[in-house]
């Protein structure tokens, strides 16, 4: 228990890669979001007036989100379980701030989690998915390497009420097809574009459905999807 008469110092991981404090103007609400093993965006919404202790010394999730399927359900590991009694992670921002289209007054902000109070050499998350991929960036800078990533995102655009494919047609890289996509993919990369993402096309895939969006090339360190420095906030004051 912490001795409430003497105050927490800050964390030795509040560094250049933390988002920018003082918030931007008009913000008023931050969305702190780490990616679980399926992809899926989990979190909290962090008040303005709590975004600058947030941005210093984490936000707390206990450790069930990394190991859960996609419809939340926890599988079966040897690290997060009710032996554990399911500590908190420290998830802290990371990533620069992007505005979220569409939410007046709201940023999202990336996060990495570490082990709550564990040395910062030995904070690392076992089933973090991010470990091996920072394991493998920074084999390769030292043997004289500087690693840079792009993602290609395809999926399918479902009719709601059938799950289904909202099209019957194969026509890959079609325009034609594209253009009947447009009203959904326009926006899309608009948006992408205006968090500051390096978004740089789409198009039509193979089957009826399937779409692809391809974001630009950046270096994989910090490996963690890192806006452009054209976008519209900096990271730093």
């Amino acid at each position: 228990r912490a001795d409430p008469a003497r105050p927490l110092a800050p964390p030795s991981w509040d560094d250049p890669d933390a988002p920018s404090a003082p918030l931007p103007p008009g913000i008023d609400t931050v969305a702190l979001a780490i990616a679980d093993q399926n992809g899926i965006l989990r979190g909290k919404r962090i008040d303005a007036a709590h975004w600058e202790s947030t941005r210093r010394r984490g936000m707390a999730l206990d450790n069930t989100f990394f190991a859960m399927d996609v419809a939340s359900l926890l599988v079966p590991n040897g690290f997060s379980g009710l032996d554990t009694g399911f500590p908190d992670l420290s998830v802290r921002p990371r990533g620069p701030l992007m505005p979220l289209p569409g939410e007046p007054g709201v940023a999202l902000s990336l996060g990495e989690a570490r082990l709550r109070g564990a040395p910062e050499g030995a904070a690392e998350v076992p089933i973090d998915p991010r470990a091996p991929l920072r394991r493998a960036v920074a084999a390769a800078q030292a043997l004289g390497f500087a690693p840079r990533l792009a993602a290609e995102l395809e999926f399918y655009l479902l009719d709601p009420a059938t799950l289904r494919p909202a099209e019957t047609r194969n026509e890959c890289y079609g325009l034609a097809r594209a253009t009947a996509l447009e009203p959904f993919l326009g926006p899309l990369r608009r948006d992408l574009a205006a968090m500051g993402l390096p978004i740089e096309q789409s198009g039509v895939e193979v089957s009826a459905g399937q779409v692809e969006v391809n974001l630009g090339h950046a270096p994989a360190s910090p490996p963690w999807i890192t806006p452009s420095s054209s976008g519209p906030w900096s990271r730093r004051p």
